[in-house]
C-alpha cells in the first residue's frame, strides 16, 4: 500500500509516493539492487541482535513474550519492584543501586570533587557487591520499602523543550545533580553527577534535507525527558536526602539541578 510522504529527504522528493519496496538508498545488500523496507524487518540479516531476542521466532508465542519479559526485567529491575521486594525483607533488594549510591556518598559527605579522576580512584576502592548489601542491611540505614509507605511514590523527571536546529543543528543538553566538571566537558557523561543527555537531531544549515529547511524556517521545536527518581534514590540511600517527597526534592533539586550545553560541530 503506498503513501504520500509528507516531507522530502536527501533521496525523496516531498510528497512523493512510499511503500515496503522503496528503496533505503545508499544501503544495498548486493551490487545488483537496494535494500527496502521490507526486507529490514529482522535486525539479523544486518549481523546483530540482542542476547534475550537471538532465538525468537516470529510471529512470538505467549510464552517467549512471557520468557523475554522476564529477561528484561533482570536487566533492568523497575523501582517498584526494588521496593516491593524491599518490603518483603529481600537483602538483595535494590541491590543495584547501592555502588552509585556509596560513589555518590563518598563525593558528597567527605566533599570531594565529582571528576572522572576521583571516580576512579572511588570505584577502585569500591567494597565487594556482597559487603555493600551487608552494610545496607544496618537498621540505620536508609530502606527501600521507606519511599513508599502507602505503597506509591512519586516519579521525578526533567522535562526539556529547545529549538530541533538551534546552533546549527549540533548540540546537546546535560543535565547533572551537583556541580559539573566544567573543565572537561568531554568527560560529563562519565561524570558521577551525570544524570543524563538530551540530544535533538538537527542539522547545520547547509543541510539538502527539505524537511529539515521547513523546520529551521519555522523554528520547530522538539521535547525530551531525563528522568531523575533513580538518581534520587540513591542519593536517599547514601543518606544525602531523607526521601523523594515534593517536601524534600524540590528544594534539593532548586539548589543541586545544573544543566549545561555543549556545540557539537557537525563537520566532518
Amino acid at each position: 500500500m503506498k503513501r504520500q510522504a509528507n516531507w522530502g529527504t536527501f533521496t525523496t522528493k516531498a510528497r512523493g509516493d512510499e511503500d515496503l519496496d522503496t528503496k533505503l538508498y545508499p544501503f544495498r545488500p548486493d551490487t545488483n539492487s537496494w535494500y527496502t523496507s521490507d526486507m529490514a524487518r529482522r535486525t539479523q540479516p544486518f549481523g546483530y541482535t540482542y542476547p534475550e531476542t537471538a532465538n525468537l521466532t516470529y510471529p512470538t508465542s505467549q510464552a517467549q513474550r512471557t520468557e523475554l519479559m522476564k529477561a528484561i526485567g533482570k536487566l533492568y529491575q523497575p523501582l517498584a519492584k526494588s521496593i516491593r521486594l524491599s518490603k518483603k525483607n529481600v537483602p538483595t533488594a535494590g541491590a543495584s543501586l547501592l555502588p552509585q549510591a556509596n560513589i555518590i556518598g563518598q563525593i558528597v559527605n567527605q566533599q570531594l570533587p565529582a571528576t572522572t579522576e576521583k571516580l576512579q580512584t572511588i570505584v577502585a576502592n569500591l567494597p565487594s557487591d556482597e559487603t555493600l548489601i551487608k552494610n545496607s542491611q544496618d537498621p540505620t540505614k536508609p530502606f527501600l520499602r521507606d519511599l513508599a509507605p502507602d505503597n506509591k511514590y512519586l516519579e521525578w523527571i526533567t522535562n526539556i523543550k529547545s529549538e530541533k536546529h538551534a546552533l546549527d543543528g549540533g548540540y546537546t543538553v546535560h543535565v547533572f545533580l551537583g556541580p559539573p566538571d566544567e573543565a572537561n566537558t568531554g568527560l560529563w557523561t562519565v561524570a558521577p553527577t551525570h544524570v543524563g543527555t538530551f540530544a535533538p537531531l538537527g542539522q547545520p544549515n547547509t543541510t539538502q534535507c527539505a524537511n529539515c529547511v521547513d523546520d529551521q524556517r519555522d523554528h520547530t521545536q522538539v521535547t525530551g525527558q531525563i528522568p531523575l527518581t533513580i538518581a534520587l534514590v540513591e542519593r536517599y540511600l547514601a543518606g544525602i536526602i531523607p526521601d523523594i517527597t515534593p517536601e524534600t526534592v524540590v528544594p534539593y533539586l532548586t539548589k543541586n539541578l545544573h544543566w549545561r550545553v555543549v556545540k557539537v560541530s557537525l563537520e566532518p
